[in-house]
């Protein structure tokens, strides 16, 4: 997303100094390697099935990472003097995937585990890999975009991998139903504040959407892409029986 300046700076300086992102420069890739080794860490832990007491302070510890990720956006801009305009509401689809992703480590609410599972794996790991981030490390705004991308894409992995969750059947066709519930309400939002919540009114500078074609033909066209990926996000479960209704409480299968 476009950070927009204010006139104002306020905790940390602001300046043509601030460092810019470089898409896979040493900061992304030493992001993306945390993330990986974090994540293949928490999994290995929580499919062994020896630490139930490490799996539920696990479970506490992601799920509270992905809760406190939209506050710390709003924070992060507000103390360095950037616009939170873009940020104010919890819309982009990472958003809804880490709001789902505390509820389905919390509760194992059975829904909000499909949402973070195929809203994480189709959505937010794109945003992992080609971030709309204009600042990079180590403005506090480099660290509060990959709390949220990161713990999204973790938490979407851990579930199957780590605590053997299983969707229950006809999960395709519900999350083409939360895809288009999720684009009519980004789309009404963004009619009525003018921002640019899942990306409908406008591309982020640097994206696969830029493969897309131009808007507004690009959003049927991602609106496409989500739904044959979460397809192919369902293939691991098609042969799988009994389907799971959440994460088993202490991790184990």
């Amino acid at each position: 997303m476009a950070l927009s300046l204010t006139e104002t700076a306020r905790w940390w300086p602001m300046s043509a100094e601030d460092p810019a992102f470089h898409l896979f420069g040493p900061a992304h890739l030493g992001a993306l390697g945390v993330t990986a080794g974090l994540g293949l860490v928490l999994i290995l832990v929580a499919r062994s099935g020896h630490f139930p007491r490490v799996v539920l302070w696990q479970n506490v510890a992601l799920g509270l990472a992905m809760l406190w990720s939209y506050p710390t956006t709003i924070l992060t801009r507000y103390v360095t003097g950037y616009s939170v305009d873009d940020v104010m509401l919890p819309m982009h689809l990472c958003d809804w995937a880490a709001i789902a992703g505390f509820i389905a480590l919390f509760w194992g609410r059975a829904a909000a585990c499909e949402v973070v599972y195929f809203f994480g794996l189709a959505g937010t790991t794109q945003g992992l890999l080609t971030p709309a981030l204009a600042i990079g490390f180590p403005h506090p705004t480099f660290f509060s975009f990959f709390l949220l991308h990161s713990s999204v894409v973790i938490g979407s992995l851990y579930l199957p991998l780590g605590l053997r969750w299983k969707p229950r059947p006809g999960v395709y066709r519900r999350m083409c139903l939360w895809a288009l519930l999720y684009l009519a309400v980004a789309g009404f939002v963004d009619f009525l504040t003018g921002q640019n919540y899942g990306f409908l009114r406008e591309k982020p500078a640097e994206s696969l959407m830029n493969a897309m074609g131009e808007w507004p033909f690009y959003v049927p066209v991602l609106l496409c892409l989500a739904l044959a990926f979460f397809a192919l996000l369902s293939l691991p479960f098609l042969s799988c029986r009994p389907f799971g209704k959440g994460p088993p409480r202490d991790g184990r299968n």
